[in-house]
């Protein structure tokens, strides 16, 4: 697989797009991957695919006119701040819109199917 540097996340060494057996924890979103991931050969750094180039702004997938901007740490302003996709806790990377109570993001969470089919059932991603 193709190498890619991390000077972002890791820049002590270079990382490499690499398959996971295992699920591991990403570490730019502080949440749990599998599959592909970016990691160093030397260290136990493991990053999702979506975590390593995020895109510094992107549209909100279920609302209209609305803009998320990256945030390279969550911006919790000493409160716990949660996804509004999975409900877990923002401790690394997130997406959030800047009008205060929009909602915010792990960007793995952002960047999910919105219809998974799997053994003949197919689930679809809806705004509750």
């Amino acid at each position: 697989m193709s190498k890619k540097t991390g000077d972002r996340i890791h820049p002590e060494h270079e990382l490499v797009l690499m398959m996971q057996a295992d699920p591991f924890f990403c570490s730019a979103c502080r949440q749990v991957g599998i599959g592909s991931a970016y990691g160093c050969t030397s260290c136990l750094v493991l990053v999702h695919r979506k975590c390593m180039y995020p895109p510094s702004t992107v549209a909100h997938p279920l609302q209209k006119n609305c803009s998320l901007k990256y945030n390279p740490q969550a911006e919790t302003n000493g409160a716990c701040t949660y996804c509004h996709a999975c409900s877990k806790p923002l401790r690394g990377g997130t997406y959030s819109s800047a009008a205060s109570g929009n909602p915010s993001f792990h960007p793995s969470c952002l960047h999910l199917e919105k219809c998974i089919k799997f053994n003949d059932v197919e689930l679809n991603l809806v705004q509750s």
